[in-house]
């Protein structure tokens, strides 16, 4: 049923434009000839052709808005472009039609006044016609003047809203990611904090099902960046550049919020397993050497102060480098954005200068 009613618009939308083609091709001839006054119905009959075609097209918007394909969104949007064009076609023969008969009225004055004036001073016609030749020719300049600049009118704001529509596009292009973008950083709050939990307590080795999870939605994550960095580039406006910068910034604090917690549980599990080493060597020893429990607790917490040392200054120095090693990749981050900012701008220059310089060597 909906199909058929879709089929139905489309035929009536079809018809419509069709008889409109046929209208504007009488309405072209009729501007083309000396007015007869015909054109008045000729006018109506296109007025009330575009009127009924918009409503099918409104029709035929309602239905895609309701749940239609990509498809029929492509027909109706070729549709509604006909509808412009062949209205936009409509005013300017209209306008171009009251300009000829505004001009066929003055110069119809024209006449009467140049008989009247003829019979007063007793001009000859040669002269009248002359009179008549110059007022013509001034009022044609100043009429392509006025066309000139309505053109030039009509460039510009084709222009401007060319530019605002590629605007309006990439904002909606970027605003379908946000969603995207703020639901798996929720996701990824959520997971850090029970990484971070699992991090304080014993491990139980669950804790490779959470790092993949994470990893997981930190590379989705940084894809959907990726995909708005891409639109903003091509031409973005400055509100989806700060937009994009917050989201890079959040990606970039989880990511290293990830690696630090990583490595501590790492540096956690090296040294559980050092214990574990350690407590069986102890058991090995006292049953070798006989010696009594409190010689032994006393060796093993010698040996236990002396490992905690050694692994707090080897975590101490890894830290170190962690930060160095952030601060150099911010530090060459920086230089490579500015490297491509003047690398994009060598050409203009190039292009500026080489003219200069061919001068130069030619004196």
């Amino acid at each position: 049923m909906e199909a058929s009613s879709w089929d139905a618009l489309r035929k009536q939308a079809r018809r419509l434009e069709a008889q409109l083609d046929d209208q504007m091709i009488a309405y072209r001839k009729l501007v083309s000839m000396k007015s007869d006054g015909s054109e008045n119905d000729i006018e109506s009959d296109i007025e009330r052709s575009l009127k009924q075609l918009q409503q099918v097209n409104s029709q035929m918007q309602t239905w895609v808005s309701s749940g239609g394909s990509e498809v029929l969104s492509h027909t109706l949007t070729r549709h509604m472009e006909i509808l412009q064009d062949l209205t936009q076609e409509f005013y300017r023969l209209r306008s171009s039609l009251r300009v000829k008969q505004q001009h066929a009225s003055l110069l119809d004055l024209r006449d009467f006044d140049r008989a009247k004036f003829d019979v007063e001073t007793g001009d000859s016609a040669d002269q009248a016609l002359l009179r008549e030749q110059a007022a013509i020719s001034r009022s044609s300049g100043q009429m392509d003047h006025v066309i000139s600049h309505a053109q030039a009118t009509l460039g510009t704001l084709m222009s401007q809203r060319s530019t605002f529509g590629g605007i309006t596009t990439k904002i909606s292009n970027v605003s379908s990611r946000l969603p995207t973008a703020r639901r798996l950083e929720a996701q990824l709050d959520d997971q850090m904090i029970a990484y971070r939990k699992l991090v304080s307590m014993k491990s139980d080795g669950s804790e490779n099902d959470i790092e993949s999870d994470i990893e997981r939605s930190l590379k989705q994550l940084q894809q959907v960046n990726s995909q708005m960095q891409t639109w903003v580039s091509s031409g973005g406006s400055e509100v989806l550049s700060h937009t994009l910068t917050r989201h890079m910034e959040i990606l970039q604090d989880l990511t290293q919020e990830f690696y630090r917690l990583r490595s501590s549980l790492r540096v956690k599990q090296q040294h559980a397993s050092l214990l574990d080493l350690r407590d069986f060597d102890r058991a090995k020893f006292d049953v070798e050497t006989g010696d009594s429990a409190d010689q032994a607790l006393l060796r093993e917490q010698a040996a236990i102060s002396r490992s905690s040392g050694q692994m707090d200054h080897v975590i101490s120095h890894a830290q170190a480098t962690l930060g160095t090693l952030m601060s150099q990749r911010s530090t060459f981050g920086g230089i490579t954005t500015k490297i491509s900012n003047v690398s994009s701008r060598l050409p203009t220059v190039c292009i500026c200068i080489w003219p200069r310089v061919s001068v130069h060597v030619l004196l």
